[in-house]
């Protein structure tokens, strides 16, 4: 039987062209997003210099792409 797809489904790291989703990452897709565990992202996400999440409904936040992308790179060290 052939697997059942979800057409509209992407990952994380490939916003969809012209929505405002793809300009956002999903507050349970972040750790993915960024590359560490969930339990290491909720750490993380209390510091001062994290980006801040969105508010976008009730029981939904996400974070700007843009954003967690910089972060990623700003928390980049040179290897020893």
């Amino acid at each position: 039987m052939p697997s059942r797809s979800n057409p509209q489904a992407s990952p994380p790291d490939s916003p969809k062209a012209g929505s405002v989703e793809g300009l956002l990452v999903r507050s349970h897709q972040a750790p993915a997003f960024i590359g560490v565990p969930r339990s290491t992202f909720y750490v993380l996400a209390k510091r001062e210099d994290f980006p801040r999440k969105i508010v976008l409904g009730t029981q939904t936040t996400g974070y700007l792409r843009d954003e967690l992308r910089a972060w990623v790179v700003s928390q980049r060290r040179p290897a020893k």
